[in-house]
């Protein structure tokens, strides 16, 4: 797959990965981790526009062509930046956002939203304003908006790299723990971080 706006932006990327892998993605910025990211999340070239050569595929299904609340339910993004992902007031609304425009029943949303406040260690602070949180706090409520939307695969562009190290290792445990529970992350990053569990590192 290769994909161009403004000059070359990724070229003849040729990426697999297994159901249950961890996957690790480093190089220097502004080699294309972003952008890669935003093509396995199916955001390219539908938001993102420019010229797509290939295809990015989750089993037989191209995620290119999706809908995004079709796509997200495969594939989940977390941005760098997690002040660009959050909108709502409060952690638990922001976390049953998704759902809640998926018009799942509210057992389901509640349930959805119970799981994963719990699993990235926010439930105590699930009524919180989103605003005081702080970074790590802010990353890890980002995940469980993203993890709501049930995806099967879990990716994060650079998710560390604003973050002082109690923040940075609060993802990193969180990451950890949605590794071993069976929700595989691949991450980009341009920093010396890596995960302490089984996985895969690339660099580009």
């Amino acid at each position: 797959m290769s994909f161009a706006y403004l000059g070359a932006a990724l070229r003849h990327v040729d990426l697999g990965v297994p159901a249950g892998e961890v996957v690790l993605i480093t190089g220097a910025s502004g080699c294309g981790k972003s952008t890669l990211a935003l093509a396995l999340a199916g955001l390219i070239p539908s938001r993102i526009h420019g010229e797509l050569r290939g295809r990015v595929c989750f089993g037989e299904r191209v995620l290119s062509g999706l809908p995004p609340h079709e796509a997200s339910q495969l594939v989940g993004l977390v941005f760098q930046n997690p002040n660009l992902q959050l909108i709502n007031q409060t952690v638990q609304s922001e976390v049953a956002f998704g759902p809640e425009n998926l018009a799942l029943p509210q057992p389901e949303i509640a349930a959805r939203v119970d799981w994963c406040l719990e699993v990235t260690g926010m439930a105590a602070l699930r009524h919180a304003a989103t605003v005081t949180l702080s970074g790590g706090q802010k990353q890890r409520t980002a995940i469980a908006a993203t993890l709501a939307m049930r995806p099967r695969v879990l990716v994060l562009d650079e998710p560390l790299s604003d973050l002082d190290p109690v923040g940075a290792q609060e993802v990193l445990g969180t990451l950890r723990r949605l590794a071993s529970e069976g929700v595989p992350p691949s991450s980009s990053s341009s920093t010396g971080w890596t995960m302490s569990c089984r996985g895969r590192i690339g660099s580009c």
